[in-house]
């Protein structure tokens, strides 16, 4: 049920942002006002590292259906490059590297899973589901060092928590795990451009890339109006996700 603590500002009592934040659905945003606008498309991020969704993903498809119910468009992000990478946020190691059909099949997978749950939960869904391997693939190197890395500050991706923890670990952070915040960033900015979507959610764990893709955005995009809001994770009784 509904907390009314948060919801008995008048300025949320009708808003999307009101009715997660009652719900606990809220950890951080970087601007709210963003979340009390008008049909928003608001985007989520889910790699494809199995086949399957994990129990970890479910908040993130509630948050999109619940802005889904107040006339936004959800946006589901495969993450079929950034897959092929591996997110360091809540890691003491470094992922696997899994082979490239593995990735084809998993992505597929979860898209169709993610297209039923929302489509089935909705008389009139909106629902994008895209992939990031599309504007990735034909992307060089030295286009990405341009067009993304030259606007990036060492310093800022230096004092993101994913990172601090590794580099103070025994195993350490590679350079492809470094750049993975790049990566999602770059996302925000793509899907900004080419889609209109001005709001990324994520778990709490996930500020940090999310942080990344709004100060692009800023760089890039500066007359753009957008936000980055993250959910709590759901934890084990040992506090791990």
């Amino acid at each position: 049920s509904r907390s009314r603590a948060f919801a008995d500002d008048e300025r949320y009592e009708s808003s999307v942002y009101g009715e997660l934040h009652a719900r606990g659905l809220v950890e951080a945003c970087t601007n709210e006002s963003v979340l009390e606008e008008s049909s928003l498309r608001v985007y989520c991020g889910f790699d494809p590292t199995a086949d399957s969704l994990h129990i970890g993903n479910l908040l993130g498809i509630i948050v999109l259906s619940w802005f889904e119910k107040y006339g936004h468009t959800p946006v589901a992000l495969i993450g079929g490059a950034t897959g092929r990478v591996g997110d360091p946020s809540g890691k003491s190691s470094e992922r696997p590297i899994l082979a490239e059909t593995t990735i084809a099949v998993n992505a597929e997978a979860i898209s169709n899973t993610i297209q039923k749950i929302l489509t089935d939960n909705s008389t009139d869904t909106s629902l994008l589901v895209v992939n990031n391997v599309d504007w990735y693939a034909d992307m060089s190197f030295l286009d990405f060092l341009r067009d993304v890395g030259k606007y990036s500050r060492l310093g800022t991706m230096l004092a993101k928590d994913s990172v601090k923890s590794r580099l103070s670990s025994e195993s350490g952070i590679s350079f492809t795990e470094f750049a993975y915040q790049l990566l999602q960033g770059y996302d925000f900015v793509h899907l900004l451009r080419s889609q209109q979507v001005s709001v990324q959610v994520g778990g709490s764990d996930q500020w940090g890339n999310i942080t990344a893709g709004t100060d692009l955005i800023r760089r890039l995009e500066p007359s753009a109006n957008v936000s980055g809001l993250t959910f709590p994770l759901l934890l084990k009784s040992d506090g791990t996700k």
